[in-house]
């Protein structure tokens, strides 16, 4: 009877059992259908997909391993070379000697590593949510698995990098999570297991945006794990710093690891409000606290600024400013205007120190030493006299002096105006005649206001809209200052510093004559300015981002930066919660050139400021709701185009890490709806026990998104099945037409029916011209588009679109070369000429070709003397050219001045012995 009750309960709790094989099977016969496809977009980045072009790396095979890990990830002959990803190109060289270069074994293992992903997503979810219901941690993974977005990453071989990093950091986050639940020898091991979020750098740099998520899971999982997490942190931007072909100073280094742990302490902080109010540290420091605050009491200061603020709003607000400052600089701004005065609330409280002179000084003096914004400098020395001035006993020493001339010194020789001064005399001058407390909290919103009033009325090229604006932030984050000076509700001092955030996001501002590197090679010491060393060669240059792939770079303004954001995360949030249509390629004119001001870009902005600091808020008491936002925001973050310009400036692929986060969302939405009891041992996980309601809207999601994979993956067949399938909707990209129509031209050479073959010609031919519609200085297109109509036989058209491209793009000679050889073709020697007159001289005289046809051109046109100058010229430049003495000779002859014209046909023909016709025209010449 025992025997077939367990066996009954085997029966009915196969899901359990078998969900590790139920998620694998679901997720790899989602994408099975992918394996028969070919090669598609962007394939020959990593392996061989055309015999006569070989992988300069992959090629060589498994022999070609240690070279992988000395090379960047791509290379081309002129120089260009970016990123550093020998895990993934290993996999490719692998495949390769076992293999050969066949698409089909790569997609199976593309498929196969997914599968595997999922699984593993799968362990970690249950782990991370030991206390909730397993249904929870199940459904997120098979939504996940399902979802349409990952076909770009699951179904193109070349994304297989994005496969690899997010499996390496699940392995990692695993490892410790198990690192805690074992002593001695495991421990360790699962330790080191941990370190495998290395591996996830090494196939793709831009994984570090998954270390704060998996610090987020680890911190959540156990708190014991802080020193681990702070190792594992240096150790992965070091990696990142000295593997990439940007320059990595230790001043950015420094910075950028200081975020990690300050972002490790918060998350810790409040995770574990409670153990941490209880440590002794917090124990000894809040008796300190409230020792001060006896001593605020006694002093009885009414006109003092900060004397009834709240310690948790100042100390936020100083982190938040310190943390932006640090972000304005790593995404370029030179100048960007933060206000020191912010940090006004941390430093009133140290005063009440016995030595806060001294600390005030030498906390300032580290940051002068090191600062990354010039306006420090300004904003510090004005802080410093409003500090003074609105004490109710003002009292200069020795600290100040040192303070003020330091300060003074350094506007001197790192500012190019006298801003700095103009503002301090007229603080003083207030100070001095005004006693009131009014006037004194007047003097402190001048501070705030006047550098940067002065900052743009110095500057070149002054729009009064930019003033008013950067005015209308600097006030309002001056009266939210005063505020805070008053006896105000909790919700309110949040509400303030809520506003605040979203404020000094907008407060940077880039005047073009700066040169963005400005900051960190002038502020910073010569020991922060030190490089670190790279792994990989030097002499190499970052991928080259045009304006049609990102409208905005290092050098737009943060508000335009902004603007592109908002539209990017619109989009995201659109193909997150339905995802269709897909595509290709977005850039521009998907993605426009627009400021962040615009009020739906603003509302965007702040509706996702707001979610994140919702998850952060929600992190104590809503774990699953905190933990689906902040891998949101997180993983989107690094793709906004603030801190990086993503080429297309958006991807369906880029979403990859962002929609767990989503799918973690829907899963604890459709099970709430469907009022699932989520503890931990609600329910056994069967599938006769689950409510009919929730299996139901569970498999019509599935359903829904299998059915939009599976079509999509038929999509990628092959770069014209593709870019086909994509184009209707994707008519307003630049890019995206130009590709299409390359591809239509590249498969029209291998169509067997020649009117196909003309009909797809005729298309490319249409789809070039839309794409310079949107974009006229598209050189590109216009040179694709010339080539195309030559090859239609539309000689007329062609000739135009050529000279259309040379004058779009002047250090490109071959457009004008093929104006040239047309014109030629149809005896118009004039035009041939004028043309060649437009050519810089530079690129008509680097190649003895082009001068040959500069010369043959006059020669043509009977400007015989003309000829001989050019052909004389080219001469001295190449010396033994038959071609050029033989048209010298010709331009002779006509001339009838044979005796030159025997001479260069002679030295025409030892260079060229074997020409008959040479031989017989020597002769005849004398013979007259």
């Amino acid at each position: 009877m025992a025997k077939e009750d367990k066996q009954k309960f085997e029966s009915v709790a196969w899901l359990k059992h078998y969900r590790y094989w139920i998620v694998f099977a679901f997720s790899f016969l989602l994408y099975a259908n992918s394996i028969p496809n070919f090669y598609a977009m962007d394939d020959e980045l990593v392996t061989t997909i055309n015999s006569q072009s070989p992988h300069r790396l992959t090629s060589k095979g498994i022999a070609a391993i240690p070279e992988i890990f000395k090379e960047p990830y791509y290379k081309d002959a002129r120089g260009y070379a970016y990123d550093y990803r020998p895990l993934v190109l290993t996999t490719f060289a692998i495949e390769h000697s076992l293999f050969g270069d066949n698409p089909h074994v790569s997609h199976f293992f593309n498929v196969l590593l997914y599968a595997l992903l999922c699984v593993l997503l799968l362990k970690v979810l249950e782990v991370l949510f030991k206390n909730y219901n397993l249904l929870l941690a199940l459904v997120a993974t098979l939504l996940f698995a399902a979802h349409p977005v990952h076909t770009e990453v699951v179904v193109s071989i070349k994304n297989r990098d994005e496969i690899l990093a997010l499996l390496f950091a699940l392995i990692a986050c695993w490892g410790l999570f198990k690192a805690v639940e074992f002593n001695g020898i495991k421990k360790i091991l699962y330790t080191m297991l941990g370190f495998a979020f290395l591996f996830a750098i090494l196939s793709k740099p831009t994984a570090i945006v998954l270390l704060p998520i998996l610090i987020l899971f680890v911190v959540i999982h156990n708190k014991e794990s802080l020193l681990v997490l702070l190792v594992l942190s240096i150790v992965s931007i070091m990696l990142l710093a000295i593997t990439q072909s940007s320059i990595f100073s230790i001043a950015q280094f420094l910075i950028m690891v200081s975020i990690v742990w300050l972002a490790v302490f918060i998350l810790h902080i409040i995770i574990y409000k409670d153990d941490v109010m209880n440590s002794k540290w917090v124990v000894r420091y809040r008796r300190i606290l409230m020792g001060y605050r006896k001593k605020i009491a006694e002093y009885n200061v009414q006109s003092f600024i900060a004397a009834s603020i709240s310690i948790k709003t100042a100390i936020l607000i100083a982190l938040v400013l310190i943390l932006v400052s640090f972000i304005l600089v790593l995404v370029g701004v030179p100048k960007g205007f933060v206000p020191i005065f912010l940090l006004a609330p941390l430093t009133y409280f140290l005063q009440w120190h016995k030595r806060f002179s001294i600390i005030h000084f030498l906390v300032f003096l580290l940051l002068l030493s090191a600062s990354v914004l010039l306006d420090m400098f300004t904003s510090g020395l004005l802080f410093y006299i409003g500090y003074i001035v609105t004490k109710k006993e003002t009292k200069v020493d020795i600290w100040y002096i040192l303070f003020s001339a330091y300060s003074a010194l350094v506007i001197l020789l790192f500012t190019d105006s006298q801003s700095g001064f103009v503002t301090l005399s007229i603080v003083i001058l207030f100070a001095v005649l005004y006693k009131s407390k009014w006037a004194k909290y007047f003097v402190l919103l001048c501070a705030c206001i006047l550098p940067t009033l002065l900052y743009f009325i110095i500057g070149d090229d002054i729009i009064l809209s930019e003033i008013l604006v950067h005015l209308l932030i600097n006030n309002l984050m001056g009266v939210i200052v005063v505020l805070l000076a008053f006896q105000v509700s909790k919700k309110l001092q949040w509400s303030l510093v809520c506003i605040l955030i979203f404020l000094i996001s907008f407060s940077g501002y880039i005047p073009e004559k700066f040169n963005p590197d400005f900051n960190l090679s002038i502020n910073a010491s010569q020991v922060y300015q030190t490089q670190l060393p790279k792994i990989i060669e030097q002499n190499i240059y970052n991928r080259p981002i045009t304006y049609l792939e990102a409208v905005t770079d290092a050098l737009s303004p943060i508000e335009y930066k902004l603007g592109t954001a908002a539209q990017v995360l619109t989009k995201y949030t659109a193909l997150l919660i339905v995802p269709y249509p897909l595509s290709f390629y977005y850039g521009y004119k998907i993605i426009d050139y627009q400021s962040g001001f615009e009020p739906l870009n603003i509302l965007t902005l702040l509706a996702y400021m707001l979610l994140g600091i919702a998850g952060l808020i929600f992190l104590r008491k809503q774990k699953i709701i905190a933990i689906s936002i902040l891998v949101m925001v997180i993983g989107i973050s690094i793709y906004t185009n603030i801190f990086l310009a993503a080429p297309g400036m958006m991807a369906d692929r880029f979403l990859f890490v962002p929609s767990l986060g989503f799918c973690l969302l829907l899963a604890y939405a459709i099970l709430k709806i469907c009022k699932q009891n989520m503890g931990k041992n609600s329910a056994v996980l069967n599938w006769q026990t689950i409510a009919p309601k929730l299996k139901y809207s569970v498999l019509t999601i599935l359903l829904a998104y299998s059915a939009l994979t599976i079509a999509r993956n038929n999509d990628w067949e092959n770069e014209l099945t593709l870019f086909t399938a994509d184009i209707n909707h994707l008519e307003a990209s630049a890019q995206a037409n130009n590709l299409y129509a390359l591809a239509l031209m590249k498969y029209s050479f291998n169509e067997t029916n020649p009117t196909e073959a003309i009909k797809m010609r005729q298309t490319a031919e249409l789809h070039f011209k839309k794409s310079i519609t949107i974009f006229p200085k598209f050189f590109n297109s216009q040179y694709d588009l010339a080539r195309t109509q030559s090859i239609l036989g539309e000689y007329e058209e062609a000739e135009k679109s050529f000279v259309k491209a040379a004058k779009i793009d002047t250090s490109f000679p071959d457009a004008w070369l093929q104006a040239i050889d047309i014109a030629m073709s149809q005896h118009r020697y004039n035009d041939a000429i004028q043309y060649f007159s437009l050519m810089q001289p530079k690129y008509v005289e680097e190649s003895p070709s082009n001068i040959y046809k500069f010369g043959y051109v006059y020669f043509l046109n009977k400007e015989y003397d003309l000829s001989i100058k050019v052909l004389k010229r080219g001469l001295s430049i190449f010396p033994n050219q038959a071609d050029m003495n033989l048209v010298i000779g010709e331009s002779y002859r006509a001339l009838a001045k044979n005796d030159s014209a025997v001479f260069y046909l002679k030295k025409s023909l030892e260079l060229n012995p074997e020409s008959e016709q040479l031989k017989q025209l020597i002769l005849e010449i004398k013979s007259n």
